[in-house]
């Protein structure tokens, strides 16, 4: 039950909603029965001043009534009226995208147990069961308005001036509410509360149970990279194992992934690598075409011509430079197969050659 509720958590905190207040506008004048105008309703203001798209900025909330309840938000990716998050709460990562257009801010992807890096703003057919849109927020922002998010969960404005302590300040923050019923009826409640020029601050889940499970801003760290686990693997021919080297990926928002692990594979090639008898698997001129996760089984990844061309390895060689490849790609991605090719085409090299779609399987 409490991983459930972990994961409804996940679901639906959207961050980074800054609260702006704007006072009444107009002026009171008497209609011709002499009854005064009704004022305006005051509004939080429109979401673009509330959401905006930061780069590089770490957000840590701290957690209580559950062990997921704690979690960090990172900006991997903004493309024009879309930012894709990733939120780590220690059980699983989620890689989730939102679109702001229009006066509505919709989450458009969710994928979880996205411990690898994937861009799905400009590759957006690699969102693998999307499923339903969902409308987290729209306009008008203003106390009583309501709207069912498009999977039978109501949302609710409560209040555009609810005070909230968060990482040792007093805020003014917009509430919104959603409502969930489950097959019984018994209904769940999640609150979540957005700060004028910082976003969410805080949320609140009740469960019918009665538990209480919430998540506060206690840091946000700007211009600050994503660092990543990964390990990149060199042969040794004698006595036919592998030197693996362990160390982190450092990234920035929008950084490519395959750039990235690309310059690592290079950069880890140090003395240390061939003091231990390894060899180097990546050539100075072999470029990443192509990496990214097929099917959710298996990586597709295309090197350049000079992956081959500047090879100087014998058939049992060859065979552990390219298991290499696997071990070090297959396993950024958690799987057990790499379909490899070379500038677009099938991999053929005079000693191993692989059919369409055969894949490099990791023992």
């Amino acid at each position: 039950m409490r991983r459930k509720h972990a994961w409804l958590i996940l679901a639906f905190l959207f961050i980074l909603m800054p609260l702006a207040a704007c006072g009444d506008s107009g002026k009171n004048g008497d209609e011709p029965d002499g009854k005064p105008e009704p004022k305006p309703e005051e509004t939080a203001g429109s979401l673009e001043e509330y959401f905006p798209f930061r780069a590089d900025t770490l957000y840590r909330y701290k957690g209580e009534g559950n062990e997921f309840a704690s979690y960090t938000l990172f900006t991997d990716y903004i493309l024009d009226t879309e930012i894709q998050f990733r939120k780590d709460n220690g059980g699983t990562v989620l890689a989730e995208v939102l679109k702001l257009a229009e006066g509505r801010l919709t989450r458009t992807y969710q994928r979880g147990e996205a411990y690898f890096r994937e861009d799905y703003l400009r590759n957006p057919g690699l969102r693998n069961g999307a499923g339903t849109e969902i409308l987290l927020l729209r306009e008008p922002l203003k106390k009583g308005e309501s709207w069912d998010q498009g999977d039978g969960v109501i949302r609710e404005i409560l209040g555009i001036r609810e005070k909230v302590e968060a990482a040792g300040k007093t805020y003014e923050a917009l509430a919104v509410t959603s409502l969930m019923k489950d097959e019984a009826g018994a209904e769940s409640r999640i609150t979540e509360y957005y700060a004028k020029g910082i976003g969410l601050i805080r949320t609140v889940f009740e469960s019918p149970g009665g538990d209480r499970i919430t998540s506060t801003l206690e840091e946000v760290v700007t211009g600050a990279p994503l660092k990543l686990p990964v390990q990149y693997h060199y042969p040794r021919l004698d006595p036919g194992d592998y030197h693996v080297k362990a160390t982190e990926a450092v990234f920035h928002t929008n950084d490519i992934t395959r750039k990235v692990l690309e310059a690592g594979y290079k950069a880890g090639y140090t003395q240390e690598v061939r003091d231990a008898g390894a060899g180097q698997v990546l050539s100075p001129g072999t470029k990443v075409n192509v990496l990214f996760l097929q099917g959710g089984e298996r990586v597709r990844l295309d090197l350049s011509g000079e992956f081959l061309r500047e090879m100087n390895a014998g058939s049992g060689y060859e065979a552990m430079l390219l298991q290499a490849l696997a071990r070090t790609f297959g396993g950024w991605y958690g799987v057990k197969s790499v379909v490899l090719t070379i500038d677009g085409d099938n991999y053929s090299s005079g000693h191993i050659y692989f059919e369409d779609g055969e894949a490099i399987v990791i023992p």
